[in-house]
């Protein structure tokens, strides 16, 4: 699956009437057949281009992300069809190929490896995917399970979903795993006390 960059130039000598709308600069997935679609329909890398073309408007304007948002649609999907899976198949299979998917990014290749960040990330990224895929009809099923949390803040509450397949991170304070330096208090330093018989408290 090969990645390139949409360009307005010379768009002029294409036949057009117009300008196209396809914003400049947009990341691009072409099959190695060069195919955009088969007996089927549609490629899946159709779809994913289309939902490229549309971050601008989708909360996504900054052209630096556009790329991220496409290598992650791009990685998942090839790793679903290498275990068989398709990018819209039913719930099950994608929910089987999300286990899988984990466990490759959290122990497979060292290379392959991702921290926890950067899979909540992914998982962000893969779940705005769907929810757009199934708004315009073409995903049935999505590979995620949501609950609701609730939070507060004076007297405000929201109810926000909150997407299950992402990790938990560590608190600040939970990285702690020793004393720092300064605050250790070596056991040859802390003053001993005893107590004469005639009572006064002496140190040393």
């Amino acid at each position: 699956m090969l990645m390139t960059y949409f360009s307005w130039t010379s768009w002029e000598s294409w036949g057009l009437s117009s300008q196209p709308v396809i914003p400049d600069l947009v990341p691009l997935l072409i099959d190695d057949d060069l195919h955009l679609e088969d007996s089927a329909g549609p490629r899946v890398t159709t779809v994913i281009n289309r939902c490229a073309q549309e971050l601008p408007a989708n909360g996504c304007p900054a052209p630096e992300s556009w790329e991220a948002y496409v290598r992650v649609a791009r990685d998942w999907t090839v790793f679903l069809a290498d275990h068989g899976i398709q990018l819209f198949d039913n719930r099950a299979e994608l929910r089987r190929g999300l286990s899988a998917y984990a466990v490759y990014r959290a122990c497979g290749p060292l290379k392959a490896r991702f921290a926890a960040s950067t899979w909540n990330q992914h998982m962000s990224i893969l779940s705005l995917f769907y929810r757009w895929a199934e708004d315009e009809g073409f995903a049935s099923a999505v590979p995620f399970t949501y609950k609701q949390a609730v939070t507060a803040y004076g007297d405000r509450v929201r109810i926000p979903s909150v997407n299950l397949a992402k990790r938990r991170l560590p608190k600040p304070h939970v990285t702690i795993k020793y004393f720092e330096k300064d605050f250790a208090c070596p056991l040859t330093s802390v003053p001993t006390l005893t107590l004469p018989l005639n009572g006064v408290i002496m140190t040393g």
